[in-house]
């Protein structure tokens, strides 16, 4: 139960969200012949990193509104115990 509050250490989350930014900023930095092949990549890039951020997101606080238990299920487990 204590560890429903708990998330990941705001230290983290600077480095996670610093070093994608990096990331993208230094595909900008690669050529290719084809600006449309170049978008497309930082796009796909972009993409790819948002995703892992909204995984990270979803997975940091798993008991959250949309997963958590109701008070019925830990009552109906007291009354069994009983």
């Amino acid at each position: 139960m204590l560890n429903v509050r708990e998330g990941l250490p705001p230290i983290l989350w600077i480095v996670l969200v610093s070093l994608g930014i990096d990331t993208i900023l230094f595909t900008y930095f690669v050529g290719m012949k084809s600006a449309w092949l170049h978008a497309c990549a930082v796009a796909a890039l972009t993409g790819g990193i948002a995703l892992i951020i909204f995984t990270i997101v979803i997975l940091d606080h798993p008991f959250g509104e949309d997963l958590r238990l109701d008070p019925d299920a830990f009552e109906l487990v007291l009354q069994t115990i009983e």
